[in-house]
């Protein structure tokens, strides 16, 4: 979102388990694949999404310090 100034946004990620009830398993399965930038990488919003006088809506920052931002968001710290 913040490469984008907010025109595209992050899709919601949930998962339900299958009915019990359903023929075969229920059991659920899942490979996530992460790709992380490394930490000196500047994320800062993208030319054309701040074309025509339009101002971004994020400063930029390291990836290092927005995962920190965003784990500390998620855990409180």
């Amino acid at each position: 979102m913040r490469w984008s100034n907010d025109e595209w946004v992050s899709t919601p990620h949930r998962v339900a388990n299958p009915p019990r009830n359903r023929k075969g398993s229920s059991r659920r399965q899942s490979i996530p694949f992460f790709v992380n930038p490394s930490k000196e990488t500047l994320i800062s919003c993208l030319e054309p999404f701040c074309a025509n006088g339009k101002q971004a809506k994020y400063e930029p920052i390291t990836y290092g310090d927005y995962i920190e931002l965003k784990t500390n968001q998620a855990f409180g710290r």
